[in-house]
């Protein structure tokens, strides 16, 4: 009998599923696109959402300056940024 081929969507669910069940939250992608009721980017080009980025920083330093976690997410914007 053949193997199944595993599709992006495959890999995709799975990874979904993997990451809920460590905690974190699923948000469909339309539903936080910034011409919906929930945005939650600017644009659809922005990867990475930066409120829940500083929320998450924030949580998980809370004994680090406000000038260090602010630091913290330029550099996450500007790895986020870079090409190639």
């Amino acid at each position: 009998m053949p193997m199944k081929k595993i599709t992006e969507i495959d890999i995709e669910l799975y990874t979904i599923e993997e990451l809920e069940s460590l905690g974190y939250t699923y948000s469909y992608g339309p539903e936080i696109a910034p011409d919906s009721d929930h945005s939650q980017r600017t644009c659809y080009d922005q990867v990475v959402l930066t409120n829940h980025l500083k929320d998450a920083i924030a949580t998980l330093n809370p004994d680090i300056p406000t000038t260090a976690q602010e630091d913290a997410v330029k550099q996450v914007m500007q790895a986020s940024h870079r090409k190639g």
